[in-house]
């Protein structure tokens, strides 16, 4: 007896070691595909090279002679001190009058009603920011006067010391005090010019906080402008951006917030003096959900205006009316004004206004100055970018017409050079770019080769070990010999060696049979559908599309199976399986409906999602849905798991799941009845807090326990007639449903629905997979894959940063200052689709009468196919990104969807990777 147990034993080890060691070479594929990911990335999304130099008071790009005297530093200034007033996201439109009802109109009119009634004082302008418009990547365009790169959106969540010469660097290096109030983007991006005794930088990234920041600039702007010593006050608002994020524009709120902001501007232009000049500017817009970050024309359309107690514009008619300004443009009109260099690398171009009110001499000089500036920042790169810039020169004017002439040249010229960099500016490394690509095709092929093996967990069990020691082996010699290699190729080969290697030993190992067997007919259709998705991403209109691209897909799986359902020789299965099928359809078709339009699609699409709540009667219509999908979900699963696996799910556990679904209906219900008024928000908005908290807490240790519970005992069921035992089926199907709790949890109504359908589609795919009308492998994971991708999109999400919705980082605290959740929570509303759907993963394995080393053989398959769908959409979208690198919607279209697929590819293979490492482990002991 002790024999065996002791035989028992040692097999219970062997087969978790030889698990683990499988996993482990799974693990080398997948890291060695994040490898070759990150390496198209750096050739592809390359940082603009910054400039280290910097301008000064004594080193003047152009000697104007009568300026040469003057005791300023390049030009006199006009204006001693600058209030400087950014509020977030201003959009041009809210400050023009409107016969519209939308809330955002006829709410902040003093800009305007003075611009008309007093030109001689103000100027209002439309101010075009440059994508992206998130806030950091904003204030460094607004300083430094250069562009940020694509990439760069990245840094808007952890703001570094801006390296370039800037306004506030200028400012400083002149003795200039310079305050802050407000957003502490500020205060990242410039501590060490910041007068710390005064300044006041509050936290900016909790969304839900719609008054606290601008109650604490108020608390001092005020005070501060009447009694403390300051040169340049920087007062930045968020109200108005964090209104739009949470409820959007068209919001009663936002009439509130920019009515307080029109108070404020009243209240400073009757403080300041007449040596201080008041500027009012939006570092971005928004659109009509509320959200930034692309280029779409409301989000980079913003508002500039200028004011001064003493006359000091005049209108330059020259450019006729609708005049607009780029944001780059301040820098070199801000730095003659207040008497400073021009930042070295600023590309702006001078807002006319201002000197024109001295004369057209005075412009034309002003711009001169500003053109010997660009030209000299021109010459820095001649090294690189052949220079076609005529040189400036002084020639001698005697009439204001003339002078006019030569200053509409110089500006003609400073925007063509500035639209040169906007085009060249995004550089590309093409062996990276191509060793990523490389890398990521051996990957796809090295999954091939598994997912054809019919023995793959043994044979990636036998490879661990050897493959280890020959990409050791193999990159001593690059290692000892590196100092030989050109340093552009170092990495190159480093990035390849693993997958080269990996898939070499697999060749070896793995049989070759599956090229010569005719897959079944289904799996060769699936595969088609697969090819028609991968190859899509070729046509901007398909990629624009995606969303209606993955539900016809789905559609068609769904007929597929209905097909499939009537080869069965049992008429009542083969009924059954239809009807599952039908119902998979009409699911698929439901959630159809949910959709968040991107700017492409323009008039062909209407945004059913609703990513504000709100009074209507369709919002009132999905809460009630959505709380009656939440009552139902745990009866839909206790119903499946006893009629599909003769199992049970105890009364218990039940118990625990209808408590999460109240707790979630409950909070969906508060958060309505406070959202639609702002006074009940503020007096019980901490109640959302707590209930959050409470789900979160409760949901996290629930799954805790039952992972631990899993871990340790794994319950068997013996089957007659044969040795086959259950493994675990029905503590699967609880960890999953709670693990979906938690993603429906984090998603609006409408978002609930559609996972709420995710989750019962995935239900029915499970009751055909564990009958005689299973489709195969390959079709069910190729059909998994594009349901999750499906579902991304109706739960109001795009492949554009703007669809963000970031309310969801801050769910869980009014405060927020804990990113890391906040980035959790961010993802996993975001993701929450595809996330279900690769979570389900393990129910397809675990079939209800399985040994266990077949479970984790089947499991390992699916992973395999399921992972190469997403590494086949990850190379196509790499390869179409750096083939048309420079075609015009390389940013609005192919990077972005590239990034999604790099961000999807990492999530997926962590989870999987996870799942395989926990059931090595515990699946055999």
């Amino acid at each position: 007896m002790q024999g065996k147990v002791k035989v028992a034993k040692n097999s219970s080890l062997s087969n978790t070691w030889n698990a683990l060691k499988a996993s482990i070479f799974f693990a080398l594929i997948l890291l060695s595909n994040l490898v070759g990911l990150k390496s198209f990335t750096d050739g592809f999304l390359l940082r603009r090279e910054a400039s280290n130099s910097t301008s000064s008071c004594s080193d003047r790009p152009l000697n104007i002679s009568q300026w040469n005297k003057t005791s300023e530093c390049w030009a006199p200034k006009l204006f001693t001190k600058a209030v400087i007033v950014v509020i977030d996201a201003l959009r041009y439109d809210f400050l023009i009058p409107s016969n519209d009802s939308f809330y955002y109109h006829n709410a902040l009119n003093t800009p305007y009603e003075t611009s008309i009634s007093h030109p001689e004082h103000s100027i209002l302008l439309q101010f075009l920011a440059d994508a992206p418009t998130t806030t950091s990547q904003r204030l460094k365009g607004l300083t430094t006067g250069s562009l940020p790169t694509f990439i760069d959106v990245g840094s808007n969540f952890a703001g570094t010391n801006v390296d370039e010469d800037n306004l506030l660097y200028q400012w400083k290096s002149m003795g200039k005090d310079i305050v802050l109030l407000g957003d502490d983007t500020w205060d990242g991006l410039f501590h060490e010019f910041l007068n710390q005794t005064y300044s006041r930088p509050a936290f900016s990234f909790n969304v839900p906080d719609l008054h606290g920041v601008d109650q604490k600039v108020n608390k001092y702007l005020f005070d501060y402008i009447e009694h403390k010593p300051w040169d340049i006050l920087i007062a930045h608002y968020l109200g108005v951006d964090h209104v739009g994020h949470r409820l959007g524009p068209n919001h009663p709120t936002m009439t509130e917030k920019l009515k307080e902001m029109d108070e404020c501007i009243k209240r400073m232009m009757n403080l300041i003096d007449d040596d201080t000049l008041l500027l009012v500017m939006g570092d971005h817009g928004m659109d009509s959900k509320g959200n930034h970050g692309g280029d779409a024309f409301d989000e980079i359309n913003s508002v500039l205006w200028m004011y001064s107690k003493k006359p000091a514009f005049k209108s330059f008619d020259l450019f006729g009316e609708g005049r607009f300004a780029n944001q780059v443009d301040l820098v070199p009109t801000l730095s003659l004004i207040l008497g400073n260099a021009i930042p070295y690398g600023s590309l702006g171009t001078l807002i006319p206004e201002p000197f024109y009110f001295h004369g057209a001499k005075y412009l034309h000089d002003s711009m001169e100055l500003n053109m010997a500036q660009i030209n000299r920042f021109y010459r820095s790169y001649e090294h690189r970018y052949e220079s076609k810039n005529e040189s400036v020169t002084k020639p001698i004017m005697h009439t204001e017409d003339e002078y006019l002439e030569l200053f509409i040249q110089r500006y003609t010229s400073s925007k063509r050079i500035f639209e040169y960099f906007k085009s060249i500016w995004a550089e590309f490394s093409l062996l990276p770019m191509l060793t990523g690509f490389v890398s990521l095709v051996v990957g796809g092929l090295s999954l091939t080769l598994l997912m054809n093996d019919k023995n793959a967990l043994k044979n990636s069990s036998d490879l661990l070990w050897v493959t280890l020691k020959k990409i050791i082996l193999s990159s001593l010699p690059i290692i000892f010999f590196g100092i030989f290699i050109p340093t552009q190729f170092l990495m190159p080969l480093f990035t390849l060696i693993p997958n080269i290697t990996i898939l070499l030993q697999l060749s070896g190992k793995v049989s070759f049979d599956f090229l010569f067997t005719l897959p079944s007919l289904h799996s060769i259709l699936a595969l088609g559908l697969a090819i028609l998705h991968v190859c899509s991403f070729g046509s901007n209109s398909f990629t624009i599309w995606e969303d209606r691209l993955t539900h016809y897909f789905c559609v068609t799986f769904g007929f597929l199976l209905v097909c499939k359902s009537f080869t069965n020789k049992d008429i009542t299965l083969a009924l059954k399986s239809s009807f599952w099928s039908i119902l998979f359809i009409i699911l698929q078709f439901f959630t159809s409906y949910i959709t968040n339009c991107r700017e492409e699609q323009g008039f062909f699409c209407t945004s059913t999602y609703v990513s504000t709540p709100s009074n209507t009667f369709r919002s009132l219509i999905a809460l009630s849905l959505s709380i009656l999908t939440s009552v139902s979900f745990p009866c839909i699963l206790r119903n499946h798991v006893e009629s599909t696996l003769n199992a049970t799910i105890s009364k218990r556990k039940l118990v625990i799941l209808h408590v999460f679904e109240f707790l979630s209906s409950i909070f969906w219900v508060t958060q309505h009845m406070l959202a639609n008024s702002s006074s009940l928000e503020i007096k019980y908005g901490q109640i959302l807090v707590y209930i959050a908290n409470i789900f979160l807490v409760g949901i996290l240790t629930c799954l805790l326990w039952q992972v631990s519970i899993f871990s340790i005992n794994i319950h068997r069921r013996q089957k007659s007639g044969n040795g086959e035992v259950l493994v675990a089926v029905d503590e699967y199907y609880f960890i999953f449903a709670l693990f979906s709790s938690l993603l429906l949890f984090l998603q609006r109504p409408l978002g609930r629905l559609s996972l709420h359908s995710c989750l019962i589609q995935i239900l029915l795919l499970l009751r055909i997979e564990n009958s005689q009308a299973s489709p195969g492998v390959t079709f069910m994971s190729i059909l998994l894959s594009i349901l999750g991708l499906s579902h991304f999109f109706t739960t109001g999400n795009q492949a554009v940063i703007s669809s963000l919705d970031w309310n969801f980082a801050f769910i869980h605290s009014t405060s927020a200052e804990n990113q890391v959740i906040s980035g959790i929570l961010m993802f996993f509303h975001t993701l929450g689709g595809p996330i279900m759907t690769c979570s389900s993963l393990p129910l397809f394995a675990a079939k209800p009468y399985t040994s266990q080393k077949r479970f984790f053989g089947s499991f390992l398959l699916i992973c395999f196919s399921f992972l190469l769908y997403y590494l086949s959409i990850a190379t196509s979208t790499v390869f179409f990104a750096g083939f048309f690198r420079r075609h015009l919607m390389v940013w609005k279209i192919f990077a972005p969807r590239f990034m999604l697929n790099g961000i999807l590819l990492f999530t997926q293979q962590l989870i999987i990777l996870v799942m395989c490492l926990w059931n090595s482990i515990f699946s055999f002991t």
